[in-house]
């Protein structure tokens, strides 16, 4: 059975599969054949399907959706769906203040955490089309005031595509309770090793948008801030669209959140300002729909090097599988994607766009917790193409966590692959157990904690998995075990700066 979606024909029997990265991420999974019921999922605890409606198109489906997420505030925020240019669901979510007893709304500011840096890129964008910046050189030529030598050999793109090879993360070295201005954050970054070479490994992270940020400025001698809010952020009359703290007040500003168990707590952000001003950028999903409109006229009318400035790369469908070399696989649904996600300062934001149908998603969070936006997009994205979605992570945890409490470890392990089986995403299942994990230790609840840690571990054997179980043993005080684990997460991802120094502190420390 075909059906013409967007302008294209599209095999409904197809099943997507999925590449998954930082800035082109698309999480979604093998799906086993299902009835059409089961177009948003059936919740396999008993209350039947989950906000599926017959023949609704695309903007109820998602208003479902998200309602089956936001029950408990598992998700806070506001959404903004469209479809080939037209807004076809705009929703609200949750509080943006418990205290003031304020909710959420369309016109509710949020910190838009790594959404910031698709200002810097398209700043970079028209610099590449005015042919004052070329992606291929390298960033010493841009910034000569840099020391360190592999400065000569990390391009523009290298920058753009996260693969400088640098300690992205920054973590370890930067003091995120000081405000720094992009010429510090220069120095520490220029202070740094490399930690692999450029164009070998991908890692998403802050210190390529800082390089690119004082790049715009040594290009246009203004500030960065001053050059995003003259050449962008007023030439679009985006009036909710700003900079943290340039005022003394924020107005409908969000409070970032955190949920411990059932409890709303208030994000300790640190200083906001601590990664220069594009890591203290705010904005509204209406504002950021006019900016991403722009962007895809703009984009209509650039130059394949403009293009690839922006990160926008022509996917395909091709006998159900998301390709991107169409001249080898022939395709049956095209569409350029502009793609980020992620979360900072206690804040969530994720786009999803398909650029030259202007078909997006806008999601924008203040409730810290970055597994609902992998979990959405999925459901945006198979929606789009009329495929099941599956059960909504909220209840998943709910029903992993009810199976671990009840029966235990073995129960809940096996409950886990029958998840796997039903074509629930395994990606973002893992970090409902990492976050689990978390709780129950935060909680003291250790014996626990120890039993989802090594669950976690056998479903995920990867860095972070053990890391997490090492931090468990640690806490019991079996030093030995929290070694092992430790040792393991090192030798699986040496390259990977996160808690990096942590385990080598303990491991040197420890007899």
């Amino acid at each position: 059975m075909k059906k013409y979606i967007l302008g294209y024909q599209f095999n409904m029997n197809s099943v997507i599969k999925v590449l998954t990265s930082s800035f082109l991420i698309i999480a979604t999974s093998a799906v086993l054949a299902q009835s059409p019921y089961a177009l948003i999922g059936t919740d396999i605890q008993g209350s039947g399907p989950v906000g599926w409606v017959q023949g609704a198109d695309l903007g109820k489906r998602m208003q479902y959706i998200m309602e089956a997420w936001a029950m408990g505030d598992e998700f806070m925020g506001s959404v903004l769906i469209a479809e080939n240019g037209d807004v076809v669901y705009k929703g609200a979510f949750g509080m943006a203040s418990e205290s003031y007893d304020v909710v959420n709304t369309s016109e509710t500011r949020y910190l838009i955490s790594y959404m910031s840096f698709h200002f810097t890129q398209f700043a970079i964008a028209q610099f590449v089309e005015k042919d004052e910046l070329h992606l291929d050189e390298p960033v010493s030529n841009y910034l000569p005031d840099l020391q360190s030598q592999h400065f000569d050999e990390i391009t523009i793109r290298h920058l753009l595509n996260f693969e400088s090879g640098l300690n992205e993360s920054l973590e370890g070295f930067i003091n995120t309770r000081e405000a720094h201005d992009l010429n510090y954050l220069l120095k520490l970054i220029d202070d740094q090793p490399l930690i692999a070479p450029p164009g070998n490994n991908y890692a998403f992270g802050w210190a390529s948008p800082i390089l690119l940020a004082k790049v715009i400025e040594n290009l246009s001698q203004k500030s960065y801030s001053n050059f995003i809010k003259e050449d962008i952020v007023d030439k679009l009359n985006l009036s909710n669209t700003g900079f943290y703290r340039e005022s003394p007040i924020t107005k409908n500003l969000s409070t970032p959140y955190s949920r411990i168990f059932n409890e709303l707590v208030p994000y300790d952000q640190g200083n906001i300002h601590h990664l220069g001003p594009q890591g203290a950028m705010f904005s509204t999903i209406t504002d950021l729909y006019d900016f991403y409109n722009y962007v895809s006229d703009w984009l209509g009318k650039a130059t394949e090097r403009g293009k690839e400035a922006m990160g926008i790369v022509t996917y395909g469908v091709s006998d159900g599988l998301l390709v991107r070399d169409i001249e080898k696989h022939p395709s049956e649904v095209t569409f350029d994607l502009l793609d980020t996600n992620g979360w900072f300062n206690g804040s969530t934001g994720l786009l999803t766009c398909l650029t030259d149908q202007k078909s997006m998603i806008i999601v924008l969070s203040n409730k810290f917790r970055a597994s609902e936006i992998y979990d959405i997009r999925r459901r945006f994205m198979r929606s789009i193409y009329d495929l099941p979605v599956g059960m909504p992570l909220p209840k998943t945890r709910m029903s992993i966590w009810q199976k671990l409490k009840n029966e235990g470890y073995l129960a809940a392990a096996k409950y886990y692959e029958k998840l796997v089986s039903q074509g629930i995403g395994s990606v973002p299942l893992r970090d409902e157990f990492m976050h689990l994990s978390r709780e129950l230790r935060n909680k003291g609840e250790y014996t626990q904690a120890l039993e989802l840690s090594r669950m976690f571990v056998e479903m995920d054997d990867q860095w972070v998995a053990h890391r997490e179980l090492g931090e468990v043993y640690r806490l019991m005080g079996e030093t030995e075990l929290a070694k092992e684990s430790f040792k393991k997460s090192l030798q699986r991802k040496p390259s990977n700066p996160n808690w990096k120094k942590e385990m080598e502190k303990f491991l040197k420390n420890e007899p």
